[in-house]
């Protein structure tokens, strides 16, 4: 009895072992069915679907010609390719979870029916050159999340998740291309604009400058920048909603005689109608038709439309001066009160008269900022208006050069690369006066804004360089002083010593400059001066000649009343061959005016042309607490001065004297000339 005990625990250990071995050993690799949809490349796509009891039909081919996806049933219109492709690789990569065969359907007493194959929701059929592949889609199974589909030909139910073929029951409206013009803005070549029967304008893009020209109705330049805005907001267009084919008559809704009909022609061309308003749209909205399409649509009415209905005016270059700045070399400038020459000499400008003989001589330097700004205004000039492109008469805009009655108000003759005329003129309409502009380049008449009227003028001071001395490199200034004119007094006047210290460092402690000192000078507004004098700047010129005592120098309006003298030497050190050189400069400065201004000038030196100008606010704001004193009484000075002194009757031992050089503030008057004369100009003298 025991034996047959043992026997049997032995045969069940041999039995668990046995089960344990075989649980540890690899499950056996069973073989993935495959998907119902051979992969490959397919360029024709059916999709029939048959839910709710109605048949309905979405097919999209490939277009060879182009390799862009056509949407063939329900509309005819072009595909969003993404989507289609999308489709198709969804159905070649179909993740097989269950499969079996219809005969095994047959075995379980089954048959189609009982996975909605027989009359399958969705038919897709798939084709190429070697043929077609077809995939039904049938019941969900009663697991959720799932489908039963199969390929007709090899007969095999297929279990897929639903969200593996979800692509398939995308609408319509994903599957098209909203966009109406599927051209590409970097090849567009041309855009033409029909805004009636017979009138149309036309663009066209210039292939070596790759830069648009109007080319009709007659051809100048366009606006690059606004066209190429322009035609991408037309390649971005896109469809608001399509017409039901019922509603499709273009007599009705404004098709059969456009408002405006555009075409884009590049890589592909495309010419596209619109007509009449969209009735109750929720956004204003117009009906659109694309040239050999039966489809009518609805698309946003936009303010480009407008500009579209105008755009030999307002895409035409309204800049009419073509030209390069940097590669003028002269600039001619004549009105009826004058004629004045600007000719670039290297990298600088200057300014040109006339000697005796009637032979142009170089007179002054220009300024190269103001140069440069007339030349880049001029550069900008723009029309305002095209007032015609080929006027009968060019005196009924001022234009007329042999006019007696209205000639031209200013001729501007520019050399560059080619020379160009600029004839500015204007008439009068009703009492008002319009201006005008014509090049010499064409025929057309711009009316233009009076901005650059203001810009011109003959008088060679207007641009005349700013910078009206500037020290050499090492010249030192070794004295300055300022003259009270109408008081016949010095303010201040201050002396380097031979030491030739820094001017910052000699100023610094200065009695005259202390806190306590009677007229308080600040040391920061002498050294501003210092700078100032070193480079010196001007506002703008008044005269190029100088006068005192009253007198209205040649060119000026009116005469100076000249407050302020301020005299200073300049000592420049000796340089290779070059002597060192010494010599004085004398300006004049008049007080400032209820406006703030304050004007200058100088008689001149052998080192200095004589001058008026107008001050910089710099200088003039200096100028301010330097002539501080100049508005104290004597007697109010007088008694500053003494109370400045120390109130110690018995004070102790005088400390050393100041340097013999060193700067004193004068506090009596000069001796009054007995009838005031123009300053002689000095003369340089050696250190």
């Amino acid at each position: 009895m025991r034996f047959k005990l043992t026997i049997a625990l032995l045969l069940a250990n041999l039995a668990v072992f046995f089960v344990l071995w075989r649980l540890e050993q690899p499950a056996a690799i069973v073989p993935k069915a495959p998907g119902p949809i051979a992969k490959d490349f397919y360029d024709h796509i059916t999709i029939e679907d048959n839910s709710n009891n109605l048949t309905q039909v979405r097919e999209f081919k490939l277009d060879a010609n182009d390799s862009s996806w056509k949407i063939i049933q329900p509309i005819s219109w072009p595909a969003n390719g993404d989507a289609i492709q999308a489709i198709s690789s969804d159905l070649q990569f179909l993740d097989v979870e269950i499969s079996f065969s219809k005969a095994d359907l047959a075995k379980g007493g089954q048959s189609l029916k009982d996975f909605g194959l027989d009359k399958p929701i969705l038919k897709v059929t798939l084709e190429n050159s070697k043929g077609k592949q077809e995939l039904w889609v049938g019941s969900p199974t009663v697991f959720a999340g799932r489908l039963y589909v199969m390929n007709p030909k090899d007969e095999i139910v297929r279990v897929v998740a639903q969200g593996a073929v979800s692509s398939l029951y995308a609408p319509i409206e994903e599957l098209r291309d909203n966009r109406i013009f599927t051209s590409n803005a970097l090849l567009t070549k041309s855009l033409s604009l029909w805004t009636a029967p017979n009138k149309l304008v036309e663009f066209v893009k210039d292939p070596a400058t790759d830069l648009w020209q109007l080319d009709a109705p007659l051809r100048r330049p366009a606006d690059s920048v606004a066209l190429g805005k322009v035609i991408n907001q037309l390649l971005s267009l896109s469809v608001v909603s399509f017409v039901p084919a019922k509603d499709t008559d273009p007599g009705r809704l404004g098709l059969a005689q456009p408002k405006l009909t555009l075409k884009l022609s590049g890589n592909s061309s495309q010419k596209l109608s619109l007509g009449d308003d969209v009735p109750n749209a929720p956004q204003p909205q117009v009906y659109a038709q694309l040239e050999d399409s039966k489809i009518i649509f609805t698309v946003r009415k936009l303010d480009l439309f407008d500009t579209l209905l105008q755009a030999q005016e307002k895409l035409r270059q309204h800049q009419f001066l073509d030209f390069d700045p940097a590669k003028v070399s002269a600039l001619n400038l004549s009105s009826a009160f004058g004629e004045l020459r600007l000719q670039k000499e290297g990298q600088s400008w200057q300014i040109y008269d006339k000697d005796p003989s009637g032979a142009p001589r170089p007179v002054f330097a220009a300024d190269s900022a103001i140069m440069l700004g007339l030349l880049e205004n001029l550069r900008n000039l723009s029309a305002k208006n095209f007032s015609s492109d080929a006027p009968d008469s060019l005196a009924a805009y001022g234009l007329d050069p042999n006019s007696t009655t209205n000639p031209p108000l200013w001729k501007v003759v520019l050399q560059a690369e080619k020379p160009l005329t600029l004839v500015l003129g204007r008439s009068s309409e009703n009492g008002a006066f319009r201006y005008y502009a014509k090049t010499s380049d064409t025929d057309s008449v711009y009316e233009i804004t009076t901005d650059i009227l203001d810009l011109l003028d003959t008088s060679p001071l207007v641009y005349r360089d700013r910078i009206f001395e500037q020290l050499p490199t090492g010249a030192l200034i070794t004295s300055f002083k300022l003259t009270d004119l109408k008081n016949q007094r010095d303010l201040w006047k201050f002396d380097l010593p031979d030491a030739k210290p820094k001017w910052d460092d000699f100023l610094k402690g200065h009695p005259s400059l202390a806190n306590d000192a009677p007229l308080n000078l600040r040391r920061s507004d002498l050294t501003t001066l210092l700078a100032c004098l070193a480079k010196f700047e001007v506002a703008f010129y008044r005269a190029s000649a100088f006068s005192l005592n009253g007198q209205t120098p040649p060119g000026a309006s009116t005469a100076v009343p000249w407050r302020y003298l301020l005299d200073f030497t300049v000592e420049i050190p000796a340089a290779g061959q070059t002597p060192a050189q010494k010599f004085a400069h004398q300006f004049y400065f008049s007080e400032k005016d209820e406006n703030g201004v304050q004007i200058g000038g100088t008689p001149g030196d052998p080192n200095l042309p004589s001058a008026i100008f107008r001050l910089t606010t710099k200088l003039a704001g200096t100028l301010d607490g330097l002539t501080e004193a100049a508005n104290i009484p004597p007697e109010v000075q007088k008694t500053i001065t003494e109370l400045s002194q120390p109130l110690n009757p018995n004070p102790p031992a005088a400390a050393a004297p100041a340097p013999a050089l060193a700067p004193a503030l004068a506090t009596s008057p000069l001796p009054a000339p007995a009838t005031p004369a123009a300053p002689a100009a000095p003369a340089a003298s050696a250190p």
